[in-house]
């Protein structure tokens, strides 16, 4: 028997001592831990288990494999938990502005970099989901005398339209209500009047303003990202400075400053992408 599936049934099916029970802790149905138990008996040439009314005792032959797969599981067990002790889990809080811009895919692409870190994401107001490190992402200032706030770079907001309607501009798609957009919003309202269509999915947007000549608020970043669309240049680029805040212990741990360095970078992608944007923009299509 050198299974660990089959082992593990027969280990279950020796602690709790009825098919219902066994069946249940391995996750599996009862007629799949009997069949096995049965056809583990007729390999083995002798029976493993013997049963009186609905409970089922080890024979002394099947005492042999049980006490392999204790063994096994104690090892594993052992082996898991020095492995988890490996990992540093690190949750990141996001404000509205920070959800879903570069600086996220900076700390995840240092997760992917790492095998001994999870990072998990958040919002700013949600319920901690616990880990070794609670840090965040805000354009905003944070009352928190234990985090340490670190200026990581800049998140941009614009005007977008696409590419076949440039100059035929007729109205404005509104995407949520969040603060952040009030400027842009505002003076879209003086330009164009109530907005035409009014909608909270912002991947749905963005093909909105293809096929019509309607103009869009979106992340610099993720328009840059996108084939068809073109900065609406008669309105601002709205700009906010981006905060990491790290617990202060762990402001000369490397750990906070690999976070550091892997938002600085992210961030600095786009400044770069925006140092000549007509140029850069001539080139989405």
């Amino acid at each position: 028997m050198e299974n660990w599936n089959d082992l593990r049934i027969c280990l279950a099916l020796h602690r709790f001592g009825t098919m219902s029970a066994a069946a249940s802790y391995i996750g599996a149905n009862v007629a799949t831990v009997s069949r096995r138990i049965h056809k583990l008996s007729e390999e083995m040439g002798q029976p493993l288990f013997t049963k009186k009314g609905v409970i089922w005792t080890a024979t002394p032959f099947a005492m042999h494999f049980i006490s392999w797969a204790e063994q096994t599981e104690w090892r594993l067990a052992d082996l898991s938990e020095k492995q988890n002790a490996d990992i540093t889990s690190v949750t990141v809080r996001l404000d509205e502005t920070t959800r879903g811009s570069v600086a996220m895919s900076g700390i995840s692409a240092l997760a992917a970099e790492r095998p001994d870190l999870n990072v998990t994401f958040t919002t700013l107001d949600g319920a901690s989901r616990g880990g070794d490190i609670q840090c965040a992402l805000s354009c905003n200032a944070l009352e928190d005398m234990d985090l340490m706030q670190v200026p990581v770079g800049h998140v941009r907001r614009a005007v977008w339209c696409g590419a076949n309607f440039q100059k035929d501009l007729r109205g404005w798609v509104k995407v949520g209500s969040a603060k952040r957009d009030e400027r842009l919003h505002a003076a879209l309202h003086q330009a164009f009047g109530a907005p035409t269509v009014v909608t909270e999915d912002v991947s749905g947007v963005m093909d909105i303003v293809r096929k019509n000549p309607l103009v869009v608020v979106l992340p610099v970043d993720l328009a840059l990202s996108q084939r068809g669309l073109r900065l609406v240049d008669s309105f601002p680029v709205i700009e906010d400075e981006v905060y990491l805040y790290l617990p202060t212990i762990r402001e000369n741990e490397q750990l906070g400053q690999d976070l550091i360095a892997a938002t600085r970078k992210s961030l600095c992608t786009e400044d770069n992408a925006l140092v000549l944007p007509r140029l850069a923009l001539a080139a989405v299509s």
